[in-house]
Order: structure tokens, then sequence, then C-alpha cells
């Protein structure tokens, strides 16, 4: 877990996925630059699609991946 620097408050760390990244790259970029650790993904645990959840209508569809 990570101290989010607006509020404090602490969450998973998480961000956008960069284009010619896999998911795995992604997960171990994000971790490093969050929290400063070196991780490996090792398992998928979800893939959760926004278009399935009841939230607002977005012009981008939106996958949220956790490792």
């Amino acid at each position: 877990m990570v101290s989010e620097r607006t509020d404090g408050e602490w969450s998973w760390p998480g961000g956008w996925g960069d284009i010619g990244l896999t998911p795995s790259e992604v997960a171990i970029k994000v971790v490093k630059e969050e929290s400063g650790f070196d991780v490996r993904a090792i398992k998928l645990i979800s893939v959760l699609d926004k278009k399935c959840h009841p939230h607002p209508p977005s012009l981008y569809h939106v996958y949220k991946i956790s490792m």
C-alpha cells in the first residue's frame, strides 16, 4: 500500500497502462514509481471492465487489472 499525496490516505499502487507495455510490465513499473520497491508480477488477480459496473458514461473503455 502507498500513501496518497493528495489526502494522505492509503491505497494500492495504480495508474494508466502505457502503450507498448504488457500488464505485468505496467504493474512492475507503477509499484516501483509509487513505492520504490522492486517487485515481480506473479499472478493475475482480477480484470474489471468499467462498462459492466454502474459508472457514468465515458469516452474511454477502461479495464482495471489487479496483479
